[in-house]
């Protein structure tokens, strides 16, 4: 589609988001896709990371992120793109969660995160993808 707009002429894309896009994912995980929740976490999970560590600082970013893509799951079918961008609806997800672990006294749990993380606080995309896609499968089996 071509709009005339001074002596310019500029195009406007009329076409929809890529099925590889956040929101199409996040769409795809409402209807219950694995896969397509594995790729959206491998296309976020850096970024959303980063936003984790920005607020925390330390390893409790890999918990927010855990927490944070299980509620991601469970709520993706919530994600209005009216509202805004689904990185942002994500990032909003993930700060909430690192929001509420600093509000949270500390309680000892009696799991070192060593024993997780085998002493490595800077995993790899795919250790943590294990961990979060785990974590789901765990917490979807108690809550029966």
């Amino acid at each position: 589609m071509q709009a005339q707009q001074g002596p310019e002429t500029r195009t406007i894309s009329t076409n929809p988001p890529s099925s590889d896009s956040p929101s199409a994912l996040l769409a795809r995980c409402a209807l219950g896709d694995q896969g397509a929740f594995t790729r959206l976490y491998e296309e976020t999970s850096g970024k959303l990371y980063g936003v984790a560590m920005h607020i925390l600082r330390d390893s409790r970013a890999e918990e927010v992120m855990q927490d944070a893509y299980v509620r991601i799951w469970h709520r993706a079918a919530d994600y209005r793109p009216d509202k805004g961008s689904a990185m942002a609806w994500m990032a909003s997800i993930v700060r909430n969660r690192a929001l509420d672990l600093l509000r949270r006294p500390n309680i000892e749990t009696g799991v070192d995160d060593q024993d997780i993380w085998e002493g490595d606080t800077r995993c790899s995309v795919r250790r943590r993808r294990r961990c979060c896609v785990a974590s789901i499968s765990w917490r979807a089996r108690s809550a029966r």
